[in-house]
């Protein structure tokens, strides 16, 4: 043995085993580096989904985030958004589903339920640009001159919305209503909301409009109205399905244009597979504004889609100006909100336990409420009506104003007299005045005087009706004035109205009060004793019946029931 031997120590390794062993560490730790890179690659793979599915993607679409973030295949974009606003709602009955676009957002249904998300938002190869160019926009004003409205473009892709959480219109009864503004040539298909169902092929539900005519498609059978819509105007239009005895109607502006009942209808599974306010499909893609689009699980009756299309505003004054401010609140479908000065609220004063609205002082308090569109359907006319009590009356006392602006002018402040109420004249040993209304055209001023004296300090309903060539002055529902003329201006669908009680001084034409603006041959004689009181005020852009001035002096509940006769069984 050698007695050098150690057998703790390990016989030295030949250097070219040395070599090779450094060689296959080096390699055994890129090995391990590839396969944990090839690991982390695959878990980014499946995670990277998940997380844009579960994660981003709601963010997108969810209204109440403050911000908004989501990835595509060229960049990540962040849209920080405002807290959510208040979405105007309707004022008459509630609809189930309600978009509003008020919030410059599509996610904005009423329950919070059905939101909805720009097509284009999915489409994950589209860079930021691109996609932003594709995106829906939103017009304001919108038909109440509130909010705003969704715009669709027909030329540019993706220009729908896609609803996350669908709406079950299958074997259901439902109302659908919208205000458009189509922009659509002759013969074109445009669909408004549709809803399509897995291998049904063409058994699909669809509201829209081909060749300007409204149509609803329910159970592979069709409905579509013979009267046209017409372009660049506000219309309200209504589609309603009963399931209990599988008819269909259609109404423009409140009026019914077409009925129908499916004889032989197609069921199917109805499972469903997309619905969209718009059209994925290019050829049938609708082409302008489209605002308030509701679903209401019901067949609305004839009235309240009257007063949906009809009835532009009405106030009440039941609210408590001391707390809340809501005597400006509007109890119509269109929530349009008033504002005014030296305002005050009174219980009682016409009807017990009921509130009035005081305007303490004639020559400094104003209510105005204002942003009115007319309608064509109806020609144009308009009416309202209110009961008024008048103190301490001075002569030209001015009490009403309607004025109009055009909605494209530069300068809202330039308005256009219309129509002026006044107090005429005082007869002071009875206690007595008339009332005098002052018209308006390109050629000067008419004057129609109340053949009837009214007392101070009392109640009375006053109502005006104006048409292209006439206007009527109604006081306690009898016929007390009129004029027959062509001096008036012509009103469209562009130009919005306002009805102001009172005399704001800086909401008229060069600081001018309205009174000075309109009043151009008498002088004012401002009295600051004189106070004015009103209930019920209405607008309505339409011509009011004799019958329904009646029941709005009766007090009657539903007044528009008597818009109809009793020959109108269907209408």
């Amino acid at each position: 043995m050698d007695p050098d031997y150690n057998p703790m120590s390990c016989p030295p390794v030949p250097v070219n085993q040395h070599e090779r062993f450094k060689q296959y560490r080096q390699r055994k730790i890129i090995l391990s580096i590839l396969i944990s890179i090839t690991v982390l690659s695959m878990l980014l793979i499946v995670i990277i989904p998940c997380v844009y599915i579960f994660v981003i993607k709601p963010r997108v679409i969810n209204p109440f985030q403050s911000s908004t973030s989501f990835t595509t295949a060229s960049s990540t974009i962040i849209n920080h958004k405002e807290p959510v606003c208040v979405h105007r709602q309707f004022g008459i009955i509630t609809p189930d589903i309600l978009y509003s676009f008020d919030c410059l957002n599509v996610t904005d249904d009423v329950s919070g339920t059905y939101n909805g998300f720009p097509a284009a938002m999915s489409q994950t190869e589209l860079d930021n640009e691109t996609l932003q160019r594709m995106l829906p926009s939103y017009v304001t004003p919108d038909y109440s001159g509130q909010g705003a409205a969704l715009k669709l473009n027909s030329s540019i892709p993706y220009q729908y919305i896609e609803l996350e959480h669908s709406p079950k219109f299958a074997n259901q009864t439902f109302t659908i209503s919208a205000w458009v503004k189509p922009e659509l040539s002759a013969l074109s298909l445009a669909v408004l909301l549709a809803q399509r169902y897995k291998n049904e092929g063409d058994n699909f539900f669809a509201v829209g409009i081909i060749d300007r005519r409204p149509r609803i498609r329910v159970y592979n059978t069709f409905t579509e109205t013979s009267v046209q819509l017409k372009n660049s105007q506000w219309q309200y239009v209504t589609y309603t399905f009963s399931q209990s005895d599988l008819s269909m109607a259609i109404r423009i502006d409140g009026l019914l244009k077409a009925y129908g009942t499916i004889v032989s209808p197609q069921y199917g599974e109805s499972q469903i597979e997309t619905t969209t306010i718009g059209s994925a499909a290019e050829f049938n893609r609708y082409n302008g504004l489209i605002d308030q689009l509701s679903i209401a699980y019901r067949v609305k009756n004839r009235v309240d889609i009257l007063d949906e299309a009809t009835l532009v505003i009405c106030y009440r004054f039941e609210g408590d100006i001391a707390n809340n401010d809501s005597l400006l609140n509007d109890s119509s479908a269109n929530c349009i909100r008033a504002q005014g000065a030296n305002l005050s609220r009174v219980v009682g004063s016409r009807r017990t336990g009921q509130g009035t609205l005081l305007l303490n002082d004639s020559s400094l308090s104003y209510f105005q409420s204002s942003g009115f569109a007319l309608l064509y359907t109806h020609n144009y006319t308009y009416s309202y009506a209110l009961w008024i009590s008048i103190s301490n009356a001075s002569p030209n006392l001015t009490l009403l104003h309607i004025t109009m602006n055009d909605e494209i002018s530069s300068s809202n402040s330039i308005s256009t007299c219309l129509a002026m109420l006044i107090i005429d004249k005082i007869d002071p040993l009875n206690n007595t005045m008339q009332l005098s209304m002052y018209t308006y055209g390109p050629q000067g001023q008419n004057l129609i005087k109340s053949n009837v004296m009214m007392q101070q300090s009392t109640w009375y309903h006053i109502a005006v009706i104006s048409t292209t060539n006439n206007f009527d002055l109604n006081l306690n529902a009898v016929l007390v004035g009129s004029l027959n003329t062509s001096n008036t201006f012509q009103i469209n669908n562009e130009q919005r109205l306002s009805l102001t009680i009172g005399n704001p001084s800086n909401e008229s034409i060069q600081n001018q009060s309205y009174s000075l603006m309109c009043h151009l041959n008498q002088k004012q004689i401002f009295s600051r004793g004189s106070s004015i009181a009103i209930d019920e005020l209405r607008f309505y852009a339409r011509q009011l019946k004799p019958k329904e001035i009646q029941a709005l002096t009766d007090d009657v509940y539903s007044p528009s029931n008597w818009f109809y006769s009793e020959n109108d069984n269907l209408l």
